[in-house]
C-alpha cells in the first residue's frame, strides 16, 4: 500500500541533490517484456554513474527521455 515510486523518488532527489552541489540527470525508460505489458522506470545518474540504483537498469530499460538532455 505504501510502496515507493521511482518517479516520486527520482523527482525528489533531482530537486534536492543540486543543493548538495551535485548535478543529476534524470532518465526515463521503458521495457516491453514477453507478456507485452509496457513497464516504465525512472532513475538518476550523476557524472554518468547510476545514483542509488541497480546496474541492471541499464540493460533492462531503454531510455526514452533524459533531463537535462545530453
Amino acid at each position: 500500500m505504501f510502496r515507493s515510486s521511482c518517479l516520486k523518488k527520482g523527482l525528489t532527489l533531482y530537486h534536492f541533490l543540486p543543493q548538495a552541489g551535485l548535478r543529476p540527470r534524470i532518465r526515463f525508460g521503458v521495457e516491453k517484456p514477453a507478456d507485452n505489458i509496457l513497464n516504465g522506470h525512472c532513475w538518476l545518474e550523476i557524472g554518468g554513474q547510476l545514483y542509488m540504483e541497480n546496474e541492471a537498469v541499464r540493460t533492462v530499460y531503454t531510455v526514452v527521455y533524459s533531463y537535462p538532455e545530453e
